[in-house]
């Protein structure tokens, strides 16, 4: 990931490009419900975003254009390298970012399930926005951690959405109404449940019992290979991939060098890419 971040940044001040616009962390708030208010007005997104998308799959897509739309890179994948053997397991890491004034950068473990990137997503777009670095099991402090998990949560389940549903599914039972309310807000239920732990609507016990659950979900939930070129283009950002393969033509990037960073062998896969990447 270093080299894909060295790359952007050289590629970034040499085209003059200049820093990624919110490069100023240190004017940022670092409050969870103020970061999570910024967020929504740095990527143009509407409080309600979330009723617009109808699946977890459509509602990571949005989240994920918006994000790569500010200049970060997003790099996506469930493998050691190109490696298709070694599967990077979730219990070891779901994500990490990697700040850079020129070249913020954030990975995402394609192994976890789609609820799962939606909340690393906005986890790790948020150690961007306050200028930390989170490299898989930790981040420069317990406190920059616990900042990003309450931002996300800030941003994915708006207290007065939650509260509203939580009385209008009354009728029904404390894990019902969990799985209905994440359901609407594309998030997991234990993402939910900690929410609602925070706003005392639940207790320690019934956190428990969710999670148990969902660990077991995860367990045995498998997730196929899919299209080889398909998961290549949903791999890296677009504008990444876009950048890399015009420098190539422009002289400025080798060849060898194009295949380390896009993980590919020859030119062939190169020109295969390019068509792909323009299609996408």
């Amino acid at each position: 990931m270093k080299l894909i971040q060295e790359w952007q940044r050289d590629f970034r001040i040499k085209n003059g490009l200049g820093k990624v616009f919110f490069s100023e962390p240190e004017k940022i708030e670092k409050k969870a419900e103020p970061l999570a208010f910024q967020a929504h007005t740095l990527l143009n997104i509407p409080q309600d975003w979330f009723l617009q998308v109808n699946s977890p799959e459509k509602a990571f897509k949005y989240l994920r254009h918006k994000v790569e739309s500010t200049g970060i890179t997003i790099v996506l994948n469930g493998k050691v390298g190109n490696d298709t053997h070694r599967v990077l397991s979730i219990e070891e890491f779901r994500a990490f970012a990697l700040y850079d004034e020129y070249a913020p950068l954030i990975f995402l473990n394609n192994c976890d399930s789609q609820t799962g990137l939606i909340f690393s997503l906005l986890h790790e777009f948020f150690h961007i926005l306050t200028g930390t670095t989170n490299i898989i099991n930790g981040s420069d402090s317990f406190s920059d951690e616990n900042l990003c998990n309450k931002a996300a949560i800030a941003f994915l389940a708006p207290t007065t959405y939650l509260e509203k549903q939580w009385y209008v599914l009354n009728s029904f039972s404390v894990y019902e109404k969990i799985s209905k309310i994440a359901g609407q807000l594309k998030i997991s239920d234990i993402a939910l449940a900690y929410k609602l732990l925070s706003l005392r609507y639940i207790s320690e016990k019934e956190v428990a019992v969710i999670k148990e659950k969902q660990n077991l979900v995860l367990k045995y939930k498998k997730k196929s290979g899919g299209n080889y070129w398909n998961t290549k283009i949903n791999t890296f950002s677009k504008h990444f991939v876009e950048s890399v393969i015009a420098d190539v033509y422009a002289g400025g990037t080798s060849y060898t060098e194009s295949f380390k960073l896009l993980g590919i062998k020859n030119g062939m896969q190169l020109k295969r890419l390019e068509r792909e990447i323009a299609d996408a």
